[in-house]
């Protein structure tokens, strides 16, 4: 099925004859043959961009773990659902929360061999989780995988093939004709919408020497930056418009809480983004005024003025 070949960008390597034992990169989407899995020589930005050419792209997250050898490392990216069960002894009942993480789950472990190669032991899980109203408990649904690669220093591994299908009904109706009994069926469609997401992961894992660890480390996040910056700058406008949503979702959430630093982060990049966005620019003013009142209480100064104009509407206010 070409598993473990090597992808130069969007190029595809030839098997024999005239087949692809690698497709192209438009076709390394998971079909029904499963996980599937190559390694990049090249730009992953080429990659990325590629993919973007023949489907909807999404970048979830860009993170850079670090790892002893031999020992695991772990990323989530998901929520944390909390759900409450109930322990007899003898005529007590004590109570416990308990926590499920759903999302995107990562666990990898490195083996460093002696000429410099890196085994992983790599488990990428997707799942989603939702609290059963019957028996008020969490019922899960995950897609996962453990598999092993070895991949040369600084060589990037691509694994996709960790697909999940949503089915939804859509309906339409003619205004008013519609919702007339018995003859309202020929003014109204239904169709069933089936929603097919793929999760691709790629990995780029380098050996560290110690000696050469605070340097590297400063020129990795220089690196990760610009190329989280070219990205984002190359999504599509769709993309970048739920990217800008995204991040105002977050600075929203990050003010309900107090946490105006944080809020001030994530509503700076939504207006980079998109310097015509009213509501971004308008909750921006609001956050920068907050701050700004904060630090003059902080050292007994009153406010300027209260940030009441276009205050911004947050989840769950009245």
């Amino acid at each position: 099925d070409g598993n473990g070949q090597v992808l130069n960008n969007s190029s595809g390597f030839p098997g024999s004859g005239n087949s692809s034992i690698v497709p192209p990169t438009g076709q390394f989407l998971a079909d029904v043959a499963g996980l599937k899995y190559g390694f990049l020589h090249g730009d992953i930005s080429g990659f990325i961009e590629a993919l973007e050419d023949i489907s909807e792209t999404n970048l979830i997250a860009s993170p850079q773990l670090r790892a002893l050898n031999k020992q695991k490392a772990e990323l989530i990216i998901g929520d944390r659902i909390s759900y409450s069960t109930v322990t007899q002894n003898g005529t007590t009942s004590i109570q416990n929360v308990n926590f499920l993480d759903s999302g995107i789950v990562m666990n990898l472990r490195p083996f460093i061999t002696p000429d410099g190669q890196i085994r992983m032991e790599i488990h990428p899980e997707r799942s989603s989780a939702t609290i059963n109203p019957r028996t008020n408990l969490p019922d899960l649904q995950t897609t996962e995988v453990t598999t092993n690669v070895m991949v040369r220093d600084g060589n990037t591994v691509v694994i996709g093939g960790l697909i999940e299908e949503r089915a939804s009904d859509a309906k339409k109706q003619v205004p008013l004709l519609g919702a007339i009994p018995v003859i309202g069926n020929a003014f109204r469609e239904k169709r069933e919408i089936l929603e097919r997401t793929e999760l691709i992961v790629l990995i780029t894992p380098r050996i560290v020497q110690p000696e050469l660890a605070q340097a590297e480390g400063e020129l990795l996040e220089y690196q990760e930056a610009e190329r989280l910056e070219t990205f984002k700058k190359n999504f599509l406008p769709i993309n970048q418009v739920r990217i800008v949503q995204t991040e105002i979702k977050q600075a929203k959430k990050f003010l309900k809480m107090g946490n105006l630093p944080k809020a001030k982060q994530h509503i700076k990049i939504a207006v980079r983004l998109d310097k015509n966005n009213l509501e971004a620019i308008q909750l921006q003013k609001y956050i920068d005024e907050a701050l700004r009142n904060r630090n003059r209480s902080l050292i007994g100064l009153p406010p300027v003025s209260a940030p009441e104009a276009h205050v911004p509407t947050l989840e769950g206010n009245q």
